[in-house]
């Protein structure tokens, strides 16, 4: 894999910045990122995502304690990701791969605090993983190509 040095630089900047507002126990995930081999870039989305569902709990995400974490929030955010607004005020359904993206990060970060003891259990163990029907309509429409018999 060819990772853009420059592009790496700058991402590494940007993920210090959110960092900075969120808690400690991000940081404490973000190490484990990183030491997963991800990319910048892919830890910056992480963060992210994760510090759009810790403003989802509290407004000012670094003010989010371990007991504001509960399987309630987790529920009520998967949901509030069922739809997006877009900046004309437009309400869409999220795509399924973005709902899939979401669990899967939000399960690695509760794996991360549950192991951790940060908190009693992974809550997004009792939240059922999406299905990703975006797949199924691509692969509906696929061409595939054969060898042909001479």
């Amino acid at each position: 894999m060819n990772i853009d040095f420059e592009t790496e630089k700058k991402m590494m900047v940007s993920v210090s910045k959110r960092l900075d507002k969120l808690p400690e126990y991000v940081f404490e995930w973000y190490k484990t990122l990183k030491q997963s081999n991800k990319t910048e870039t892919s830890c910056y989305d992480y963060i992210k995502a994760i510090e759009k569902f810790l403003t989802y709990i509290n407004e000012d995400a670094k003010e989010v304690e371990l007991k504001d974490i509960t399987l309630q929030a987790c529920e009520s955010y998967m949901i509030s990701c069922e739809t997006k607004t877009s900046n004309n005020g437009m309400i869409t359904n999220t795509s399924d791969s973005s709902k899939l993206d979401t669990w899967c990060i939000l399960n690695n970060f509760m794996k991360f605090l549950s192991k951790s003891n940060y908190i009693e259990y992974n809550y997004m163990d009792k939240i059922e993983r999406p299905k990703n029907n975006d797949l199924n309509r691509i692969n509906k429409n696929r061409v595939y190509l054969t060898k042909r018999d001479d």
